[in-house]
């Protein structure tokens, strides 16, 4: 089975981004915590534990997604033999 590369990156990309858009404003929305989930600025540029920062870690989150995604995919189709008919 061969897996498309573009759209396996962006299924994970996008799961990715809701999972930490999610977390993020459960975070905010709560008040507490978030002390952990505020290292993800080292990864994420601009990203904080706000209603803001939730939308720049799911643009991020989209992009390191894809990528990550996109390259499994890529190995998976290589490693696997698959052919297209």
């Amino acid at each position: 089975m061969l897996l498309q590369v573009r759209a396996f990156g962006f299924a994970v990309g996008l799961v990715w981004g809701i999972i930490i858009l999610g977390v993020t404003l459960a975070v905010t929305i709560k008040g507490t915590g978030g002390e952990h989930l505020g290292r993800l600025g080292l990864l994420y540029p601009g990203y904080r534990v706000t209603y803001w920062g939730s939308v720049i870690g799911f643009v991020w989150s989209v992009i390191y997604g894809f990528v990550a995604g996109a390259l499994l995919a890529w190995v998976y189709n290589r490693l696997s033999g698959a052919q297209r008919q």
